[in-house]
């Protein structure tokens, strides 16, 4: 399994992505209560039309810390695509650590 982290990892353009994901995630986690609460204040048919144009407005320059932004990415590789959820990792990773008998609960199906 530590072979199979480097390996990956030694891709710089792996790298870049995972680096530019944890940097969209961070962004979201800091910004994530102005969104919530700019968000309130344009949807609030009580307020004035201006006040609820400026929410709309701060709330669209913050396009960077939307939650659309940040790709689900397996914790070991790095891969974007057949994420499992629950684990955390992708497909390959699963199996492989399935087969191992690294998971807890996970054994390969056979009828």
């Amino acid at each position: 399994m530590l072979v199979l982290t480097k390996k990956l990892y030694k891709n710089k353009k792996m790298a870049n992505l995972i680096k530019r994901d944890h940097r969209k995630r961070v962004c979201f986690f800091e910004n994530e209560l102005q969104r919530i609460q700019y968000k309130a204040c344009s949807e609030d048919m009580g307020l004035p039309i201006d006040l609820r144009k400026k929410a709309r407005l701060k709330l669209t320059k913050m396009n960077n810390s939307s939650k659309v932004q940040i790709k689900t990415r397996c914790i070991l590789t790095g891969r974007g695509k057949a994420i499992y959820r629950q684990f955390g990792i992708s497909r390959i990773v699963l199996r492989q650590l399935g087969h191992q008998g690294l998971l807890p609960g996970l054994s390969k199906a056979s009828w």
